[in-house]
């Protein structure tokens, strides 16, 4: 990240003064804090060439009501601050030094309603079509981004397990129908663009708690799973799943990304780790 100023701190890409709030959870609101539900993917990136258009899943009302937020002006170079220290963690005050000047335009584009959205995915296959992900399963999509006036439609629900918490949805890098998805402790494939969805792999995963997905960049039928103090990898979209036989610390591996060579763990509170991945 590119750091600025004596405080090392990062600059906000929204206004201050009209707070975009993104979604993360709260230690004072166990009704929101579930069992480690911290968000994955509540950052989408549009794929298309040149576009400057980012979602995010945010607050409206902090752990009350819940939004999709959208700029088209991601590209924007925030001046201002550096941000101090106020000792407030919670968003009610943030202190510049400068004022923070050009920075990004935040509209609502779904929303708000009472459950918080945990997820958002962008299909790469075809162009404008973004995915969405409620706490509670409901999978909501959007065939054309770039029109402000067509809704996010509900298109299907996880058949999440009893008390199951939904965590993330992963647009297929090469089929426009194919999505995968996770709850804490299952694996689901969607091959109809999310009306409906079927349970995988659970035989090889065992009863780990599933924190994050990603895809291999070129090789798209290998995916890769996180839990506690492991990653897994499969050569068959979730059919069946293996040791990557990579170490990692003892602890939940929180979220999985990629690059063109390799994939990145983060970790809960023991750093940032990658391995090479097969080309």
């Amino acid at each position: 990240y590119p750091l600025t100023g004596a405080s090392q701190d990062l600059l906000a890409l929204n206004d201050t003064s009209g707070r975009v709030r993104p979604f993360v959870m709260r230690r004072n609101n166990p009704a929101v804090n579930n069992r480690l539900n911290y968000p994955v993917g509540t950052v989408a990136f549009d794929p298309r060439p040149n576009s400057n258009l980012l979602l995010l899943a945010a607050h409206e009302t902090v752990n009350s009501t819940f939004v999709i937020r959208l700029t088209r002006n991601r590209n924007v170079n925030p001046t201002g601050g550096p941000r101090t220290d106020c000792g407030d963690t919670l968003p009610a005050t943030f202190c510049f030094t400068q004022p923070l000047q050009n920075t990004a335009t935040w509209t609502v584009s779904y929303g708000p309603v009472n459950r918080p959205v945990v997820s958002l995915s962008f299909s790469i296959p075809v162009a404008r079509k973004a995915y969405g992900l409620l706490e509670n399963g409901r999978v909501l999509v959007k065939a054309d981004i770039d029109d402000d006036a067509a809704p996010w439609d509900t298109v299907g629900t996880l058949p999440l397990e009893a008390g199951g918490v939904a965590r993330q949805i992963l647009a297929d890098r090469t089929s426009g129908e194919r999505l995968y998805a996770i709850s804490h402790r299952r694996f689901f494939v969607s091959s109809d663009s999310g009306a409906t969805w079927t349970q995988s792999g659970q035989a090889t995963l065992d009863t780990l708690q599933l924190n994050a997905l990603a895809q291999h960049p070129t090789q798209p039928r290998t995916l890769y799973i996180a839990s506690a103090g492991t990653v897994r990898a499969s050569d068959d979209r979730g059919a069946t799943w293996r040791s990557t036989g990579r170490t990692l610390p003892n602890v939940s591996v929180m979220q999985l990304f990629t690059d063109a060579d390799f994939l990145y763990a983060v970790t809960f509170g023991r750093g940032l780790w990658r391995a090479r991945m097969p080309r």
